[in-house]
């Protein structure tokens, strides 16, 4: 017969004090993580609204140029809408709302190369409708006003309410060409 050893009372568990030692640590290591993770989330929308909105001005672009009709992208502060152009008859195609914490601050006529100076807009999402129409011929326009006539080169201001996050995507208009930059 074989016989197992019998333990104590002692090696029978751990303490209140050491279950409350491993809570504490826990407790620690949470409230370190968690704004941690919030800022990565924040992070993350901000950046895949952006580089979602950079895709969908490539692909306005590209589209005018093949089917040589004119396309739109529609902006206001928390949302844009992707548009075909037939003459004077706009016909929406689809319509994108920004996260909750990001938004397009403002479009502007001015250049945000680097190096150039420009006015930054303030942390708080755009109140007008601006429009980025491409032409079929391969050309764009920012339209700030509605009256089709600006052909400088233009900014669109993104960022979050929190301000941590901010990009730039500059438009240039014989080329319809966008870059995107980071920061103001």
């Amino acid at each position: 017969m074989i016989r197992t050893p019998r333990r104590s009372s002692q090696d029978q568990g751990f303490t209140l004090t050491e279950l409350m030692v491993v809570v504490v640590i826990l407790a620690l290591l949470a409230a370190v993580a968690v704004p941690a993770l919030t800022k990565d989330d924040e992070e993350e929308r901000f950046e895949r609204f952006v580089s979602t909105f950079m895709r969908d001005l490539q692909k306005q672009r590209f589209t005018s140029i093949s089917t040589k009709e004119h396309r739109a992208v529609e902006i206001s502060g928390n949302s844009y809408q992707l548009i075909t152009m037939v003459g004077t008859v706009r016909s929406p195609m689809e319509q994108r709302e920004a996260p909750v914490d990001c938004f397009v601050a403002a479009v502007t006529n001015e250049s945000g190369m680097p190096g150039n100076s420009y006015s930054t807009p303030s942390v708080t999402p755009m109140s007008t409708t601006s429009y980025v129409l491409f032409e079929g011929t391969g050309g764009a326009k920012v339209d700030l006003t509605g009256s089709n006539e600006e052909t400088k080169p233009s900014t669109i201001f993104f960022g979050t309410r929190s301000g941590n996050h901010k990009k730039r995507i500059v438009i240039f208009p014989a080329t319809a060409y966008a870059a995107l930059y980071q920061d103001w």
